[in-house]
């Protein structure tokens, strides 16, 4: 399978029409293998972000990504959570402390248009 035939794939793109755009580019701009450069940048990725994921390559499929990724979104709320000291968002004065923190950490004077009251 050529690298047009994968990019072609992974796009849900028409074949043909993508060899059109890579043969084209290739007579303006004089540059060759662009396609296969594109792929296997875009596998390097995929392998890096799956290392990240702790999911082996071969094992990969879209529910295991999903899962491994909704697990460390659920991880990372978990961890910002504690961060702000478990505030209960139920009540104005949880609100407010989440108000409070921002301004806190917040740099500089403020930018930008308001609305006056």
């Amino acid at each position: 399978m050529t690298s047009i035939q994968k990019i072609a794939l992974l796009l849900r793109a028409p074949e043909e029409t993508l060899a059109e755009i890579f043969s084209k580019m290739e007579k303006l701009t004089g540059k060759t293998g662009v396609a296969d450069k594109i792929f296997q940048e875009n596998q390097t990725m995929v392998k890096q972000k799956l290392g990240e994921l702790g999911i082996p390559e071969d094992k990969a499929d879209a529910s295991l990504v999903e899962a491994e990724i909704l697990k460390k979104a659920r991880a990372a709320d978990e961890a910002f959570f504690e961060f702000l000291g478990r505030p209960d968002f139920s009540s104005q004065a949880g609100c407010q402390a989440l108000v409070d923190l921002a301004w806190q950490i917040k740099n500089g004077p403020a930018k930008g248009f308001f609305i006056k009251e």
